[in-house]
């Protein structure tokens, strides 16, 4: 395919362009954050975190205002971004697991590309949900309590949307 490209470029015509741009984002307690955002940390004595919105945009689009995309050219750009945001999740440990996200975590790649003027766009979101807790074996209280609180919320709204969906 290379060579092909090369051929191609060699005889003026046209040749195939694409850009991966990435942003990763976490849900904590009903609240939305920029994973790789440069101000942004889990540790205690960090700066405050920036919250943000979802809205709906044009063409039935969910848009992120303020979500940090950041440009990849390999799969090591990729993985370093992912240690980046993972790094920046919130953790806590419980009685059933010692490093229990306490969050929703959605990956999305924004792939561009085409010949020329021609461009396609395409988006694909992974999603790293938190498991569901069962308060009295994992024996949280406080803010963890919260936490599993919230976790349990969204995944039975999930669920909800997913049996709608399913009645369709």
């Amino acid at each position: 395919a290379k060579e092909q490209q090369e051929k191609m470029n060699a005889q003026g015509d046209l040749k195939f362009e694409y850009d991966i741009e990435v942003g990763m984002l976490e849900i904590y307690n009903d609240e939305v954050y920029d994973l790789l955002d440069p101000n942004f940390s889990s540790i205690q004595g960090s700066p405050q975190k920036r919250s943000l919105d979802v809205r709906h945009g044009g063409d039935n689009v969910v848009e992120v205002p303020g979500l940090r995309k950041e440009k990849v050219s390999s799969v090591s750009d990729v993985l370093l971004a992912l240690d980046r945001g993972n790094a920046n999740r919130a953790k806590a440990s419980t009685n059933l697991n010692e490093h229990s996200s306490r969050s929703h975590m959605i990956l999305r790649v924004d792939v561009t590309s085409g010949v020329g003027e021609a461009k396609n766009k395409g988006t694909l979101y992974l999603v790293d949900l938190a498991g569901s807790e069962r308060v009295r074996k994992s024996e949280v209280e406080g803010q963890a309590l919260k936490e599993a609180q919230h976790i349990n919320k969204s995944l039975s709204a999930l669920g909800n949307v997913m049996e709608a969906l399913d009645r369709k």
